[in-house]
């Protein structure tokens, strides 16, 4: 809700002041970013959409600081630097700080009904410590002034949850219908709760910042390389479900191969994709493998199946989909790494997270779990990969 009303008045700022302008919140200690307009001119920004930092330094730190109720601002800062007065000092003194009016909006474009500032932050294009000049329109200083009028209202029959319906067979759409791995589950666990699901389509970006704005009640996704994996930095902004499959990296062979185990990969020629985790992975845990870089994820497949490569390291569910889809392929039963999966809900629902784990439990006992695995996975992922 915060973001669609925000939007047009995003995009008019960033016209008029030919700088990118971001729609940033504070919540549980951290500056997020909720949505961002890039800017025609070619500035670098640090902060991009769905990115999280430590509320306590830089520009969008101070500038959401300056919008804080006086009391609320006290409590913040007392928070964020206790025992470091010093450090309190140096972001509460900047003449974008607390203290600070709110900067006027240019000429022609009309404010928001939330607050708004550009903040100008000298820059240095070798610096990237520091955001460059950025037009920052701010949505909130505290998540509790903007929740009551945005939250959807709420039946307790409905399950909102969100998910980025674009990566097989996690989530994806299939003649129309949404379909995969984690909309089975997610329809079984809210089944098992005596809930029907509301779901709603969004960039993976988009599934945090939108959760913590009670945009929906819960997110899942599976993509690749960013797939919503249970970490110490999301944990502290939102909760997660106890993990409901295991994902990672693994290797990927055709089905007469004499590779058997990832020993086996050794000296052999593995196809990989350019800037994703498996490059550095192989490179710093199999030296003597022979990468071969690709800039797609069809490339890998196509050089292991013409016999250009050896072997494909990619994600395990992209793996899994291919093997399942294009006769011809295995996948090794060993994976080369494992990250766990979470289903992400707000941290102020605590009862649905211990419903979610209930239902969860429920379901991995009556044997609905394995058969959703067995369907979208190989009858051995069952066993190796299911969340413990």
């Amino acid at each position: 809700m915060l973001v669609e009303a925000s939007r047009d008045s995003m995009m008019q700022l960033s016209r008029t002041t030919q700088e990118s302008v971001g729609l940033i919140v504070a919540v549980n200690g951290q500056v997020i970013c909720l949505e961002i307009i890039e800017s025609t001119q070619s500035l670098r920004c640090s902060f991009e959409k769905g990115r999280a930092l430590p509320l306590r330094a830089g520009a969008l730190a101070k500038s959401l600081l300056a919008f804080m109720a006086d009391k609320t601002r006290v409590e913040t800062l007392e928070r964020q630097f206790a025992g470091d007065d010093p450090a309190r000092a140096a972001n509460s003194s900047s003449p974008t700080g607390p203290s600070a009016p709110p900067t006027p909006f240019p000429a022609g474009c009309k404010p928001p009904a939330f607050y708004s500032t550009t903040d100008h932050t000298s820059w240095s294009p070798h610096d990237e410590t520091e955001e460059p000049s950025f037009a920052a329109s701010l949505g909130i200083a505290t998540m509790a002034a903007v929740l009551p009028g945005t939250a959807r209202a709420q039946d307790s029959n409905v399950l909102n949850v969100a998910t980025d319906a674009t990566f097989p067979p996690m989530e994806f759409v299939d003649k129309g219908q949404r379909t995969g791995f984690d909309i089975d589950i997610m329809n079984a666990l809210a089944k098992t709760m005596g809930k029907q699901v509301q779901w709603t389509d969004i960039d993976f970006k988009g599934l945090i910042p939108g959760l913590v704005t009670h945009r929906f009640d819960a997110a899942i996704s599976g993509i690749y390389i960013s797939g919503i994996y249970i970490t110490p930095e999301r944990a502290q902004v939102v909760d997660f479900t106890q993990s409901y499959f295991a994902g990672g990296l693994s290797a990927l062979v055709k089905t007469d191969s004499p590779i058997k185990t990832l020993a086996d990969l050794n000296g052999k020629k593995v196809t990989v994709q350019v800037g994703t985790k498996s490059v550095n992975f192989l490179r710093d845990n199999y030296p003597q493998v022979q990468r071969v870089e690709v800039k797609k994820n069809q490339e890998m497949f196509d050089l292991v199946g013409i016999g250009r490569a050896d072997a494909a390291v990619t994600g395990k569910p992209a793996a899994f989909q291919l093997a399942r889809t294009r006769p011809g392929f295995r996948v090794l039963d060993k994976e080369l790494t494992t990250e766990a999966y979470g289903i992400a809900v707000r941290k102020d629902q605590p009862q649905l997270r211990d419903q979610m784990n209930a239902a969860l439990a429920k379901i991995k006992a009556d044997g609905t779990y394995d058969a959703i695995v067995q369907k979208w996975f190989s009858a051995s992922a069952g066993t190796t990969t299911r969340a413990k």
